[in-house]
Order: structure tokens, then sequence, then C-alpha cells
């Protein structure tokens, strides 16, 4: 793997202290190369969290190393809120580090707005398993609420299961209920759970193996 990623509060402390965004106004993901990378720009998949309704949206932009701005925007398909995508690099520690912040443009009237949550999933095509301080977590969701698989995008239902109990899920059910990392919390449909050769669920982010299952009750 040529990169070490860490999203969350972790990485939005330290871009506000390196003076590229205030904590608690954007998503933020830290990108780290690690030796063997030599170009000088890389293509980045994940999803991002709306700050309004919550819904995860699915994103791929590329990233220029050693520039600083804006990039594009995103728009939300469930409650059309509008998010904008930059970047910054720094040079840390003799690397170049890429920072990617998302940032609310939009949002609609009387929304309740909570912090936008970045994810990275896929750099130049290679999974990874980012370091995250996920800010939701199992609790603030409610049954049945309907939420996007952050490796595909595909609308899952959240199904809670009470701690102590075994569950016998419907192989037909399963492909519409949303799976949650209990190591990592990522969120993920049964298929992309289900898509290694393992005869386990393994998280499509952490990579944990028997990770993903129903939301603790």
């Amino acid at each position: 793997m040529l990169w070490e990623v860490v999203c969350g509060d972790t990485a939005a402390q330290e871009a506000e202290r390196l003076g590229i965004v205030r904590r608690g106004q954007a998503g933020v993901a830290r990108l780290t190369p690690k030796s063997g990378f030599k170009g000088k720009f890389i293509r980045v998949h994940g999803t991002i969290q709306c700050h309004g309704c919550r819904t995860h949206i699915p994103f791929e932009e590329e990233f220029w190393i050693g520039l600083f701005g804006g990039g594009s925007e995103v728009v939300c398909h469930s409650c059309g809120n509008r998010l904008s995508i930059g970047q910054s690099s720094k040079t840390l520690g003799g690397a170049e580090v890429l920072f990617i912040y998302v940032m609310p443009m939009t949002e609609q009237y009387g929304q309740r707005l909570d912090p936008i949550e970045l994810s990275v999933t896929q750099i130049d095509g290679e999974d990874v398993g980012a370091t995250k301080q996920r800010g939701t977590t199992a609790a603030e969701y409610r049954e049945g609420q309907m939420v996007s698989c952050e490796k595909c995008g595909k609308q899952v239902r959240v199904q809670f299961q009470k701690k102590g109990t075994i569950a016998i899920a419907d192989p037909q059910a399963l492909q519409t209920t949303a799976l949650r990392c209990q190591d990592c919390g990522f969120i993920t449909c049964y298929s992309c759970a289900s898509a290694s050769v393992q005869l386990m669920l393994v998280c499509p982010s952490c990579k944990g193996l028997g990770g993903p299952s129903f939301f603790p009750g």
C-alpha cells in the first residue's frame, strides 16, 4: 500500500493547526505517501456524509500533489445540498502530505446541521483501510433508516440486533440490509461485504474479517 490514510477528527485537528480549515467546518482526510509513490496526481474514491440529511454520497476525484484550493462540488441526491471538495498539500517530515477537505455550500431551510464525515475507500484503484475517528455512532441511527453503502452507494436499511441475541436473516432481505463494521464503523451492503473469497463477511474499509454485522441495539 502506497498511502497512509487518516480521516475524521484527528485529521481535522491537524488541518486546523496547519491553517488549512477550521475544525468543525469541514470533513477532512489526510493522505501521506509511503516510499514508492512517484506520481504527481492521484484518483481518489470515497464517500461524504451530508451535513443535512446524513446520506452517504459517493465521490471520485483527481487530486494534484502540490496544489492548494477548491476542486469540484458534489450534490446530495437525497436533499439537494451542495458541498465543495478542496485540497491542500503540506511538506511534513520530508514528504508531501495531501489534505482533502469537504465544506458545505448550501443547506435546506430548517435542517439540523451535523458535521460532515469524509471517508476514503480507494486511491488509484487500491483499496485502503483508513484510520477513522468516526463521529456517528450506531446509537445515532434509527431502525428502518435508509443509508448508503460507503463502498458502492447502494441504498440499504438499518436493522438493529439486541446484544446477546442471534439473528436469523433471510438471504433475500440481506440484500437490502445495512451492515456496520464493528471494528471501524464503516457502513456497507451485503454484496460489498461478501465480495471477498473469505467464508466470513469482510469490511471493505479496514479489511476486518467478520466485522460487518447488524447495528448493535
